[in-house]
């Protein structure tokens, strides 16, 4: 065979080569354009609206002045979000002067002050007292504190000031509270430690 033969030949090859590669990026194109075409036409569009939980508490209770001193009965928790929520409570108890000013000594139980703890679905752990249901919205746990007062006349100058610290988790997914707080999630649905 010539020089010139297979210089046709090759070209001949070359020339289908890119015939065939022409075809296949138009086939592509149409293919892939059609796709577009008809996902733009038959596709509606969704709006996803999402609602977060609101997880919230408040302290509710009976307090009433006794001289310096404001006492405190009946203190339980409200559930004011709108998911069923565990909830805890800390309790802090401080020496405090009409400025607000924290005197450094700790007032101490039986000695300053009486509290009388409602045991009943509640359990105390790392100085935190836990309910142990989960409350519903606008549901409330039950009462924690049944009475605190101070005793005696107290330390001059300063009144004894008993704050509740309360938080809420959401109550689902249940390794939320227990990874969170460290408590156990038990099969009833009630929290322990």
């Amino acid at each position: 065979m010539s020089r010139g033969k297979r210089a046709r030949k090759r070209q001949q090859g070359f020339n289908k080569n890119i015939t065939l590669l022409v075809a296949l990026v138009s086939i592509i194109a149409i293919a892939s354009s059609s796709t577009l075409a008809i996902l733009i036409t038959k596709t509606n569009s969704i709006k996803n609206n999402f609602n977060y939980s609101n997880v919230a508490c408040e302290v509710m209770e009976d307090s009433f002045v006794n001289g310096t001193s404001i006492e405190k009965a009946n203190v339980y928790v409200k559930n004011i979000g709108d998911t069923e929520s565990y909830i805890r409570a800390a309790i802090i108890v401080t020496w405090k002067d009409s400025k607000g000013n924290v005197y450094a000594k700790v007032p101490q139980v039986g000695v300053d002050y009486e509290i009388y703890i409602n045991d009943s679905g509640w359990f105390e752990k790392d100085e935190f007292y836990y309910y142990t249901k989960p409350v519903s919205p606008q549901d409330n746990t039950g009462v924690l504190i049944k009475n605190c007062s101070i005793k005696g006349s107290g330390l001059e100058g300063y009144g004894l000031s008993v704050e509740i610290l309360a938080s809420a988790i959401q109550s689902k997914p249940e390794k939320a509270v227990e990874n969170s707080w460290g408590v156990t999630v038990n099969s009833d649905g009630t929290i322990s430690e």
